[in-house]
């Protein structure tokens, strides 16, 4: 077990993109956020639209469009503060 300064505060997030935790997907409400906040990640939209159409014509899987509209996030670290502002019941 790892002992931790008095003066250290650890931050959790978690996640739900299957409806488990809250009562709707989530994975909108993130996409949203992510690119208010990140807006130079705009291009990224292109892939996300392209999976929307397979998804629509059932080639690809909702597991698999949920992996093409997190790839952006792949490319940087972690993005704190969405649970707190966009998830709050």
């Amino acid at each position: 077990m790892v002992t931790l300064s008095r003066h250290v505060r650890r931050i959790y997030a978690f996640f739900d993109f299957d409806g488990t935790l809250i009562p709707f997907d989530s994975i909108g409400r993130w996409l949203r956020f992510y690119y208010r906040r990140r807006p130079g990640r705009l291009l990224f939209l292109i892939p996300d639209a392209l999976g929307f159409l397979l998804f629509g014509l059932r080639l690809i899987s909702s597991h698999t469009l949920k992996r093409i509209f997190l790839w952006p996030m792949a490319l940087r670290n972690r993005r704190a503060g969405f649970a707190g502002r966009v998830l709050r019941p």
